[in-house]
Order: C-alpha cells, then sequence, then structure tokens
C-alpha cells in the first residue's frame, strides 16, 4: 500500500495514477476498507481518461456505498439503473445487472436476482469473468432452493466457460454431478 501511494505521487501520467489508483481501492475493498477504497476510486475516476476505467470505478463506488451504509438499496439500485440507460455502458449491462442482483440478494429478494442474473446472461456478449459469476451463482441460487434440474443445468453452463484454473472447478463439477 505505501508503495502505490508513493507510485501515485511520482507518477507522470494521468492514466498510470488512475490505474494504481485503481489497483489501491481493490486492495482497500478487500480489506474491508470500504472508506479508504470509496476515497481510491473516485480518484481513478478523477485521473482517468479511459472509460471502461472509469466505469468500473463508478460500479464499484456504487456498490461500495451501499455496502458501507453510505446509501440505501433503493438509492444504490436507481445509481445502477441510471447507468443501464447510459447508452455508454452498453457493453457492461452484464456487470450492472450482475451487482443488482447482489444488492437484491442482500435484501432477500430472490426472485428478482434470478431476474438480474438472467439479464447478466442476456446482455453478456464476451465477457467470459462475468458469464461464470452469473451462472455459477444462478446454480446456486437454484441448488438452495432444491431446484437440482435447474442448478445442474447451471452448473453445466458454468462449467463450460469456467477456466479449468479456477479453484471452483472441482466444487462445481462436484455439484452437477
Amino acid at each position: 500500500i505505501p508503495h502505490l501511494e508513493k507510485a501515485i505521487e511520482l507518477a507522470k501520467k494521468r492514466q498510470e495514477k488512475a490505474r494504481y489508483s485503481y489497483i489501491l481501492a481493490q486492495i482497500h475493498q478487500k480489506e474491508k476498507q470500504t472508506d479508504k477504497a470509496f476515497a481510491y476510486f473516485g480518484k481513478a475516476m478523477k485521473y482517468s481518461n479511459d472509460y471502461e476505467l472509469e466505469f468500473s470505478a463508478r460500479l464499484s463506488m456504487a456498490q461500495n456505498s451501499y455496502q458501507t451504509g453510505k446509501s440505501t438499496p433503493d438509492q444504490t439500485t436507481k445509481a445502477l439503473t441510471r447507468l443501464l440507460k447510459d447508452s455508454k455502458n452498453e457493453e457492461y449491462k452484464d456487470q450492472i445487472y450482475y451487482a443488482l442482483a447482489n444488492v437484491a440478494l442482500d435484501n432477500n429478494q430472490r426472485p428478482e436476482a434470478i431476474g438480474y442474473l438472467k439479464n447478466s446472461l442476456a446482455y453478456n456478449s464476451r465477457n467470459k469473468a462475468q458469464q461464470s459469476e452469473s451462472y455459477l451463482k444462478l446454480a446456486n441460487l437454484y441448488f438452495e432452493e432444491e431446484s437440482y434440474v435447474d442448478a445442474k443445468h447451471y452448473y453445466d453452463s458454468t462449467l463450460l466457460v469456467l477456466s479449468t484454473t479456477d479453484e471452483r472447478f472441482d466444487q462445481v463439477s462436484r455439484y452437477r454431478e
């Protein structure tokens, strides 16, 4: 962390500052230091001239704001829905729907979450990582509901896109069986 902070300070190019800020935000997020993560995602957006990085920071800030209690589930859902309506985010709808599903799940809205996850898959064009996460979350939800046939179908789909080096691969294979 101190090295990344120093790198941000010394970086000459704004895009380098943006990237280092984004990485630092992710580290803070992983360490459950959500206030610091929120601040560094904001810095990443400020420095960035790359829309993909800016979008990822904006999405992470919305999720982080909800997780820290700075915004309500309704406020977060509205913010994410605004992102859905922005034409610049057409190729990122899968990620937005996935985030909406997580908010719905946190609020015990399983049917809505399942709908959001299915939308995430419907709008996914080439993001295999997002596709595997959506499939796996759907499979697990159906498994928890003891809807084993649906769960098996989604576990099958997960295995089609999940990397064989993913640490969850063997477990998903067992559940599929």
